[in-house]
């Protein structure tokens, strides 16, 4: 039987029989057999002898009382359901069978180096029988079934279907598990908004990461995904190779995570970085980036980072290198290792020759801003015989629990740096700050600011501008 198409053959509760069901070298469509009505039998023997053909037995086949057999010599066979009396493989490449379902009363293999272990979908196991008690050449009375992965080791192994859980993936409340990063990658990016979860620990190399690696960099070049550490370590390399590291670009948006807390992402001996390139995004929201030797961004608006431990975070030099502090999403701080949180003074800058400066902060770990402003003052325009009340520069400002009844440092201050006035101010909840400028007069219109300090704490209010003007 030859024909180049593809189609569904819906039994329909009907018995479908004949002395042999070929499917010869002509055909190269996919065939799925279904049967929409209890009943349908497909009474005959099919042989799969098509190189470029692919034979899916479908829903519907699990009440067929009568039984099937198959040869599978050439081709691509899927069993998902149904009662076979046997079915013999001589088909010579790995997974050209897949068994994810159905009743067998014999199952033989007689191509070279494959087992029936070999012949099981991903996480289905024979019922009963362990992954390594599969590894013969012929079964009798076996059934098919989902694996619940009751016997998995220290490493994700499981014993009873030869699967290793290193990730998952999660959208909509459907799991999909994989045992290679680049697979975990490549569904990710067809999956927008799901959740790629670290199983076990992880190492990327040339093996399990594919076609991900380009010269010496694993690229994330498309889709919006999480990345959940979920308390496991993500190393860059494996020691025995030079790469440069992991790089989010071409559109990728990526949020890192740890829900479960203690993971981690980390550089082999060869000091790999985890860079963000300016025409992707990452995300960063907690993880232990301590072992990694630096967090790099390219570009003021390609790294937000709302938590985690660093070794270093750097933006890369060139003309629109930034401070990492314009990294930090609002409300967040860095903290040194002293305890004292940081600010620009602890930036350093590295001039590399015929490319700019770049500009890196170490040993750092984001926590919450002890203040933050919730109302900015706005402009003011008064004339000198306004009211006095309506001239007051205002902002409210929160304070974490931390620091609330301890003492802060409010600079009133102009758009340059030169300081109007200074006061100490006793932190609460959440509360109203006024500046008088009574005493102000038209020379003194410009633009301000204010700037508010607690334990190296420093944050700056938006610019504001002030005019006064005098009656004609």
């Amino acid at each position: 039987w030859s024909c180049p198409t593809s189609f569904t053959l819906d039994l329909n509760g009907y018995t479908l029989g004949g002395d042999l069901f070929n499917i010869g070298g002509g055909y190269y469509g996919t065939l799925t057999v279904i049967s929409s009505r209890p009943g349908g039998a497909l009474l005959t023997t099919v042989e799969m002898n098509s190189e470029d053909a692919v034979l899916i037995m479908g829903e519907g086949l699990d009440g067929i009382t009568a039984m099937t057999g198959i040869v599978h010599i050439k081709g691509t066979l899927k069993i998902n359901h149904g009662k076979y009396d046997q079915v013999h493989v001589s088909s010579s490449e790995k997974k050209t069978t897949e068994l994810s379902g159905g009743e067998f009363v014999r199952i033989d293999v007689t191509a070279e180096g494959l087992t029936c272990a070999d012949l099981l979908a991903p996480e289905y196991r024979y019922d009963g029988i362990s992954y390594a008690d599969a590894k013969v050449t012929s079964l009798e009375n076996v059934t098919v079934v989902p694996c619940e992965h009751a016997s998995l080791d220290e490493n994700g192994y499981c014993a009873d279907c030869g699967f290793h859980l290193v990730l998952s993936v999660e959208k909509d409340g459907v799991t999909k598990n994989f045992d290679t990063f680049e697979d975990a990658i490549r569904y990710a990016e067809q999956n927008e908004g799901c959740t790629v979860k670290l199983l076990q620990d992880v190492t990327l190399c040339r093996v399990n990461v594919g076609s991900l690696i380009s010269n010496y960099y694993i690229y994330l070049k498309t889709g919006t995904y999480t990345l959940d550490l979920a308390g496991k370590t993500l190393t860059i390399g494996d020691g025995g190779e030079s790469l440069q590291g992991l790089t989010v670009t071409g559109g990728c948006d990526l949020t890192v995570t740890d829900t479960v807390g203690g993971g981690k992402i980390k550089s082999s001996r060869w000091g790999e970085v985890f860079e963000v390139r300016s025409d992707g995004h990452l995300t960063i929201e907690r993880g232990d980036y301590t072992e990694l030797s630096r967090v790099l961004a390219n570009g003021p608006d390609s790294l937000t980072i709302k938590g985690g431990e660093f070794s270093c975070v750097a933006s890369r030099e060139g003309s629109d290198s930034v401070s990492p502090f314009a990294y930090l999403a609002d409300g967040c701080a860095f903290m040194l290792s002293s305890g004292a949180y940081a600010n620009e003074s602890n930036v350093k800058s590295e001039y590399i020759s015929g490319r700019g400066t770049m500009y890196r902060i170490e040993n750092v770990t984001v926590v919450p801003a002890p203040l933050t402003i919730d109302e900015q003052p706005t402009d003011i325009e008064f004339y000198l015989t306004s009211k006095e009340a309506d001239k007051y520069v205002k902002l409210v400002i929160s304070t974490i629990e931390e620091w609330r009844g301890k003492q802060f440092r409010m600079t009133f201050e102009k758009e340059d740096g030169t300081v109007i006035q200074e006061n100490s101010v006793t932190a609460f909840d959440k509360q109203e700050i006024s500046v008088s400028i009574v005493n102000f007069t038209a020379s003194d219109s410009g633009s301000y600011r204010i700037k508010l300090e607690i334990n190296g704490y420093v944050l700056y209010s938006d610019t504001f501008n002030i005019t006064v003007a005098e009656c004609l």
